[in-house]
């Protein structure tokens, strides 16, 4: 049982470096991403160290960064869709 659990560990901290590196590859803030989400900083914050999204928010993140929810959960296929929510507003 202890190995699940390190492996849901793993798992869930490689979907949170994802939603960090996604952020910081478009030269976005913490507190921008958050207002877009219509969320709280803090609550932003633990998405990138250490709880994952619900899955409504997985799918915000996907959209505004256009990418697929593939690659959001397990790092696969390719990371660009279209261009993301707010990619003309940059």
């Amino acid at each position: 049982m202890k190995d699940d659990a390190d492996t849901e560990t793993v798992f869930n901290a490689q979907i949170c470096a994802r939603i960090k590196q996604l952020r910081e590859a478009r030269g976005w803030t913490q507190k921008e991403v958050a207002g877009w989400l219509k969320i709280g900083i803090e609550r932003y914050k633990k998405y990138e160290n250490r709880s994952v999204p619900s899955a409504y928010y997985m799918q915000e993140l996907c959209h505004l960064h256009g990418v697929s929810f593939e690659f959001l959960i397990a790092g696969i296929s390719s990371p660009k869709r279209s261009g993301g929510k707010r990619a003309a507003s940059r």
